[in-house]
């Protein structure tokens, strides 16, 4: 019998995150941004990756599987940026992909997704008729072969922008900000910059949001509407 050696590859997040538009603003992508912005970019290494997938190469396997997570917030650019990295990595007939929940994150509108990768996923009309749901509701609500492990543990999915907000260092008055800010006289202000200076007065319960050339200023209630802004429109 001739042996088959398999390397596996699992929830590599790859970053950085972009093509964070308008377009594709709702309320779960901003949560997730704000968490890959404040936690995940630090973990998820490219250079890390990079090193990873050249040594494995080097040992001439033959079958790479990529399972979980190759995006962030499910973007159209992060998708083709993965793709690229898939190419890279190798044939269709050497590498196989099955996408996690973040890549299949939330609505595209028009955009045809995850059929960017049907070749690494299986026959191009097989994939076609699959239906464009995560593993998590095709597989693990359905399985009679799951195990639990009980733990204790802290555990948030950072949900909301109050949760995001909970789980942040806050000052006295319970401002949280990540970037540079100032703040007069505010209360429960969480603020999420990657450049622009921030400044706010006399304001609470508010979110403010700089990604680039784009600003997102709601309260944490409102937050839940962003789907209703005209640059959401096509979600």
């Amino acid at each position: 019998m001739t042996a088959v050696t398999i390397a596996h590859l699992s929830d590599v997040h790859l970053g950085p995150i972009t093509g964070f538009h308008p377009r594709y603003w709702n309320f779960k992508r901003a949560t997730g941004y704000a968490n890959w912005v404040r936690n995940r970019r630090d973990v998820y290494r490219r250079d890390v990756l990079d090193r990873l997938t050249d040594d494995l190469r080097s040992h001439h396997v033959d079958h790479i599987c990529v399972t979980g997570d190759l995006c962030n917030i499910g973007l159209p650019a992060e998708m083709d940026a993965a793709l690229t990295w898939l190419q890279h990595l190798g044939l269709p007939d050497r590498v196989a992909v099955i996408p996690g929940n973040h890549d299949i994150y939330t609505t595209l509108g028009r955009d045809h997704g995850l059929q960017r990768w049907a070749a690494y996923m299986t026959g191009e009309h097989a994939f076609a008729e699959a239906e464009a749901i995560s593993v998590d509701y095709a597989v693990m609500e359905k399985t009679a072969h799951a195990a639990l492990v009980p733990a204790r543990m802290d555990w948030s999915d950072i949900g909301s922008w109050e949760s995001l907000h909970a789980a942040r260092a806050k000052d006295a008055d319970g401002n949280a900000v990540n970037g540079r800010a100032e703040l007069v006289d505010c209360r429960n202000v969480l603020i999420e910059s990657d450049g622009p200076r921030v400044s706010v007065i006399g304001l609470e319960g508010v979110v403010v949001v700089v990604d680039g050339d784009e600003v997102l200023v709601t309260t944490m209630a409102g937050a839940q509407k962003v789907g209703k802004l005209g640059g959401a429109a096509n979600q």
